[in-house]
């Protein structure tokens, strides 16, 4: 399968080639072609996306690993996760937007690894971590607001999550 033009899949050695599954290592910048590209891509990479909006989300229903670190846009809201269910992995380190919520986590029912170490948002409380049962990897060291309360913590810490860190 050839990429969309303006699409570069490159290999973790370097060399250009197609992957169905399309390449992590490259980061995507619009979701929409990726999709058309890679129909049957389970991982993609829109970390640091500064067009990255709810909208785009929608071509993410089926993947399996989703990278967006650093995507701080107001325009990730909690209808964006609406379209993750099924997901296993998130890594969402350093996202700092003032518009997730706690009902962002609901959408996120079944996933194994969320690293969100670093998210300051004030509107992520204790009760986000209710919707994350049976999660094997949980990150949240870095995350210093006050909203997850040393309660909501030491809750955590008994849960039994296999790699937890705070």
């Amino acid at each position: 399968m050839v990429p969309a033009r303006g699409l570069r899949v490159a290999s973790r050695s370097g060399d250009s080639e197609s992957h169905a599954w399309a390449d992590v290592g490259v980061i995507i910048r619009h979701v929409g072609r990726w999709r058309s590209a890679f129909p049957a891509a389970r991982a993609a990479n829109v970390s640091l996306n500064p067009r990255l909006c709810d909208a785009d989300f929608v071509h993410f229903r089926g993947i399996h690993t989703l990278y967006m670190y650093g995507c701080n846009q107001a325009t990730i809201t909690d209808a964006a996760f609406g379209h993750l269910a099924g997901i296993h992995t998130l890594y969402m380190s350093h996202c700092n937007q003032r518009t997730v919520t706690d009902t962002a986590f609901s959408h996120l029912a079944g996933i194994h690894t969320l690293h969100m170490g670093f998210c300051n948002q004030a509107t992520i409380t204790d009760a986000a971590f209710t919707h994350l049962a049976g999660i094997h990897t949980l990150y949240v060291y870095g995350c210093n607001q006050a909203t997850i309360t040393a309660a909501g913590r030491a809750c955590l810490a008994q849960a039994g999550i296999p790699d937890l860190r705070m």
